[in-house]
């Protein structure tokens, strides 16, 4: 099920109805909160019209659902480069020129569409301004302003709000099995998103993470300086998957900092300044981290 913006899916879905639905849009607001979720559900709307709840990611061997849609197509940044090249443009072209199967719409979904590179930005851009009668493009971004302002002026924007954490800690307890302990302890730390929630019980490398940001809170001095050169080290050797992602880590420190906060807010704060910074800047994850680990003793 999807848990919190029903509101967001039922007025595109009545758009859908009185056939009033624009081309494309961008569905924005933090990472895990339910954008794509809601995205997939709503292509298969189109195709079923019906809304099953969707597998989360991870789950079953389709991803989001374990059975493929055929007029949908989900774009997503490459494992290795984490960016979305001038390739996926050719692909997405390929998908909307072809007609829809079953459904009214080709639904095309960008994931991570601030990922997109200077030379793929533009191409996109060109395929918003004459799209195929039958396309429903949708992008996926943190911040609709990470975007090429030309493609935010030809798109609509939906914002995703944090989930309330009584309703994440309910669907923990109700739907995924979890203790009443574990639901309350996990969805307090998810910032309003349920898929991080789900990730704190269930995902071993997302567990990983953690234990990592708690052992950068629990080492100090060298100790701590060493911990950061360990984590920051490059090795081609490493998959890409269990490669160290500075902006995951953010996200894992100021979580396991929520409880620190009030003793230690200027930390906290910084933690978010950083964060906010890594969106748009491209820094250096060991310098970084080591003036956090400084400014907080």
């Amino acid at each position: 099920m999807i848990i919190g913006h029903q509101k967001q899916l039922a007025q595109l879905m009545e758009l859908a109805k009185q056939g009033r639905l624009s081309h494309g849009y961008i569905f924005f607001g933090e990472p895990s909160i339910g954008k794509r979720a809601c995205a997939e559900t709503l292509a298969r709307y189109f195709e079923t019209l019906a809304t099953p709840p969707p597998l989360l990611r991870g789950e079953g061997k389709g991803g989001v659902h374990a059975r493929p849609l055929s007029d949908a197509h989900v774009i997503a940044p490459d494992p290795e480069t984490q960016i979305i090249g001038i390739d996926a443009i050719r692909e997405m072209r390929n998908f909307l020129a072809q007609k829809p199967n079953v459904s009214r719409y080709r639904t095309l979904i960008i994931d991570d569409a601030h990922t997109l590179t200077g030379e793929a930005a533009p191409a996109l851009l060109k395929i918003t301004e004459e799209p195929p009668s039958s396309a429903l493009i949708i992008l996926i971004a943190p911040d609709h302003e990470m975007l090429l302002p030309t493609i935010q002026s030809r798109l609509e924007k939906f914002y995703f709000s944090p989930v309330e954490e009584k309703e994440i800690a309910q669907w923990l307890l109700k739907d995924c099995g979890a203790s009443k302990e574990d639901a309350s302890r996990a969805a307090s730390r998810a910032f309003g998103a349920p898929g991080v929630a789900w990730k704190l019980l269930n995902d071993q490398r997302f567990k990983k993470l953690h234990s990592d940001a708690k052992k950068f809170f629990a080492l100090h001095g060298k100790e701590r300086r060493d911990f950061i050169k360990e984590l920051t080290a490059q090795d081609d050797d490493i998959p890409p998957e269990d490669a160290f992602h500075f902006d995951r880590f953010l996200e894992a420190l100021i979580r396991e900092a929520m409880p620190l906060s009030a003793r230690n807010t200027p930390f906290f704060r910084a933690c978010l300044k950083l964060r906010e910074q890594a969106n748009y800047f491209n820094l250096n994850p060991r310098l970084q981290l080591t003036a956090l680990a400084e400014s907080s003793g």
